[in-house]
């Protein structure tokens, strides 16, 4: 059974490709990932709570981060990977 992660990779896109700023992105991906009642399979599942924790350690004061925290474009990069690996889930289902 393929769910449907449309509504994930359209923030994803949005945010990667500049259409939506980080803070909207943030504010959107935690929101969407925390209301999601859907039993995602494993493979699908860990790739949006892998972004969901790449969210979360985005920080974005300079002064207020800490090692493991993320800045802008290194959330864009969590994010273009994770648009990847849903892409590639796709094409091999």
């Amino acid at each position: 059974m393929q769910h449907d992660l449309a509504e994930y990779q359209d923030i994803i896109n949005r945010f990667v490709s500049g259409r939506l700023g980080v803070a909207e992105f943030e504010t959107g991906y935690l929101r969407m990932f925390k209301e999601d009642s859907t039993l995602w399979p494993d493979a699908e599942y860990e790739i949006l709570n892998d972004l969901f924790g790449a969210v979360d350690a985005y920080c974005e004061d300079p002064a207020l981060r800490q090692p493991f925290s993320l800045d802008e474009e290194q959330l864009r990069a969590e994010a273009r990977d994770a648009l990847r690996a849903l892409a590639a889930l796709r094409s091999s289902a």
